[in-house]
């Protein structure tokens, strides 16, 4: 029974448990390790989950350095984006991944739907980006750097994962992207060479 005061009124609740659940976790043994197809033992299965988890948080800090990297040079190497670009090149970016989950495209009448609909933080996030881009077009022109067929269709392929090759060449194709893609290639080792040029600190996080 419980008592509790409902508009000033003392209140008594009867209620009757019926069923007690208590949930029985497996034994942490060879045998569950087998189960889980990431080893034969559970020392196994410890050194490949620590080993994942590893990659994970080297991951997490190579993003957060690149972020960090990325909001520096934009306060260093500052580019006025116009509006109309911005929301224009969104458009296309949010069209080209619903085409990727479709696969399939999307009628043009599309975009102007896809423009009334992006939140103001999300075209900031995009303003973001081309700004990086610019920046980046720029580093990797300087550095003369070069991507070959390969490499593009490398990158392409982990744009359309699980995709047929000889349909993501067709879609390089017919949308004339192969430069698209290479320059994204580009801009990646253009990252690399401003990361390995940069002065990275740890610094403690407090609270």
């Amino acid at each position: 029974q419980l008592t509790a005061t409902i508009d000033g009124e003392d209140a008594v609740v009867t209620c009757v448990v019926n069923e007690i659940k208590v949930r029985k976790l497996p034994e942490l043994n060879d045998e569950f390790a087998k189960t889980l197809g990431d080893g034969e033992t559970v020392d196994e299965l410890k050194d490949i989950t620590k080993k994942r988890l590893t990659e994970e948080a080297e991951k997490a800090r190579e993003n957060d350095i690149e972020t960090a990297l990325l909001g520096k040079l934009r306060e260093l190497i500052v580019i006025e984006m116009p509006e109309g670009y911005v929301k224009a090149r969104a458009a296309q970016a949010i069209r080209l991944q619903l085409e990727q989950m479709m696969r399939q495209q999307l009628d043009d009448r599309m975009l102007s739907r896809i423009i009334e609909n992006i939140k103001p933080e999300e075209l900031n996030e995009y303003r973001n980006d081309y700004h990086n881009e610019v920046i980046l077009n720029a580093i990797a022109a300087a550095e003369k750097i070069e991507v070959s067929d390969d490499e593009v269709m490398t990158e392409a392929k982990k744009w359309f994962q699980h995709i047929d090759e000889s349909k993501i060449s067709m879609w390089l194709k017919q949308n004339n992207a192969a430069q698209f893609v290479g320059d994204q290639v580009k801009r990646d080792r253009a990252l690399e060479i401003v990361k390995a040029a940069a002065t990275v600190k740890s610094v403690e996080a407090k609270g």
